[in-house]
């Protein structure tokens, strides 16, 4: 709740530009709906769980983000290339890991850093 806090009334949404959930919606999905939808400068990951209490939730902002045409990559972590990530800013990614270890294991915040917009700032300098 504190990251979509954050997001709808921080005073930060203009410059967050990039949100990593890891297996972190248990609720407030509407806010991350409206900030990704206010700019097409964001990008939105969403990696979960079955067993973390964010299934269901996930599920139901899957269905919603879809309806609305934002055409979000769904697919399995372990099988999403780097390309993907590169090139879609809305993904879903379903992890077969447990609940605690979507951040540790897996090198998972690495290459969302290395295929998001940072990416492209440090090759710049």
């Amino acid at each position: 709740m504190s990251i979509s806090a954050i997001l709808e009334s921080g005073g930060l949404p203009e410059g967050v530009r990039e949100v990593y959930l890891f297996d972190a919606l248990y609720g407030q999905a509407e806010r991350f709906q409206r900030w990704f939808e206010s700019s097409q400068d964001r990008r939105l990951v969403v990696l979960y769980a079955d067993t973390g209490g964010t299934l269901e939730e996930t599920k139901k902002f899957i269905t919603t983000m879809s309806a609305r045409k934002a055409a979000p990559l769904i697919t399995e972590e372990s099988t999403v290339a780097d390309a993907q990530l590169r090139t879609n800013r809305l993904a879903f990614l379903h992890s077969s890991q447990g609940h605690n270890e979507v951040l540790s294991t897996g090198g998972n915040l690495r290459r969302f850093l290395e295929t998001g917009f940072l990416a492209g700032l440090a090759a710049k300098d």
